[in-house]
């Protein structure tokens, strides 16, 4: 694919939107550890282990926010973080759905070469 002026090819884009997501990511956990550091008064570690299972959805129930403004916080963010996990998902998925066809571009185009050099035709310019 050719470029004009040091413009991003689809795939560099996609590249840095799947590392923008990841971000957004890291971001919303950290932003979670320090919410329910001080809003329900946990631990680092305590913070770390709930943000993380309420983001991925697991969900273990063994921590539960306590305080009302917890409660709320929590349902928030497990909005976010799906919509943000969901967003990251549908980026990885096009990109693996990009990167396939391409492969099979290539593909074809080596099937044709072998083709003609089989059959000993000469390939059309």
């Amino acid at each position: 694919m050719r470029t004009y002026l040091n413009r991003p090819t689809s795939n560099q884009f996609m590249d840095s939107e799947i590392k923008n997501a990841l971000l957004a990511i890291l971001i919303l956990n950290l932003f979670g550890i320090i919410a329910y550091h001080f809003l329900e008064g946990w631990t680092w570690i305590d913070s770390l282990y709930f943000s993380s299972a309420t983001l991925t959805t697991v969900g273990y129930g063994d921590i539960v926010p306590k305080t009302d403004m917890g409660r709320l916080f929590t349902i928030l963010y497990m909005w976010s973080g799906v919509s943000v996990g969901f967003y990251t998902l549908t980026l990885l998925s096009r990109q693996q759905g990009e990167n396939f066809r391409r492969g099979i571009g290539k593909f074809k185009n080596l099937e044709s070469r072998v083709t003609r050099i089989v059959s000993g035709k000469k390939a059309k310019d």
